[in-house]
């Protein structure tokens, strides 16, 4: 069993995550390890570095990613990572909302990129969406506040896989909000695309070695 941590600093609360299936490790793992790979493919394996669950502080309290990742131009232990994955049951997508929102906002835009992942093996079932800041219509425009737009945590993004069908389009990381510069495109570098195919194969290996065995 692993536990994660979100600490509301106003509120004096902490909100404790319980993660016990297995699928949900497999899930933001297989994920990670791709992450890494494509960056590895670009000559850049240790241009980023993967934090684990290491606890960041923002302005409303503390919190921890399922997985996270910082270039290494960000030196200092307190930097933010600029890419989060947080997963959890089929359930839990609103919960994984709020915390998609809680790294975008309290980093004040540190964060680039949150991958929020749901599984259920019983269903067969993975989603994944991709959130940041964006300018979106702002709906309560008056004459004190009269910009058309606001930035607020947005998704900008997503993918299902139900059984063997598959909608919504790749899932494409921004190599610069990831590594805080334009990419050399002459080195094969670029955005971070998991295209369809690469996750069906992360959802049929979780299916693949998550079955329930069989009673004698």
């Amino acid at each position: 069993m692993g536990l994660q941590f979100l600490f509301l600093t106003k509120e004096r609360t902490l909100v404790v995550k319980f993660v016990v299936d297995v699928a949900h490790e497999l899930t933001h793992r297989a994920f990670a390890h791709m992450f890494m790979f494509k960056f590895t493919s670009m000559g850049l394996r240790w241009g980023m570095i993967d934090l684990g669950r290491g606890r960041s502080s923002g302005l409303t309290g503390q919190k921890e990613g399922d997985t996270a990742f910082k270039p290494m131009s960000r030196q200092y232990r307190a930097d933010w990572p600029t890419v989060v994955f947080e997963c959890g049951v089929l359930e839990s997508l609103e919960r994984l909302k709020v915390d998609a929102k809680w790294w975008l906002e309290n980093s004040e835009g540190a964060v680039g990129t949150v991958v929020i992942l749901t599984v259920s093996v019983e269903k067969r079932s993975l989603c994944a969406e991709m959130w940041e800041l964006a300018d979106v219509a702002n709906p309560d425009v008056t004459q004190t506040d009269p910009d058309p737009f606001i930035t607020r945590a947005t998704r900008t993004g997503g993918c299902k896989i139900v059984g063997e069908t598959v909608t919504g389009a790749p899932l494409k990381i921004s190599f610069k909000k990831t590594m805080l510069r334009d990419p050399d495109e002459t080195l094969g570098e670029g955005d971070i695309v998991f295209d369809t195919k690469e996750i069906k194969e992360v959802a049929e290996a979780v299916w693949a070695t998550t079955k329930t065995r069989p009673k004698n």
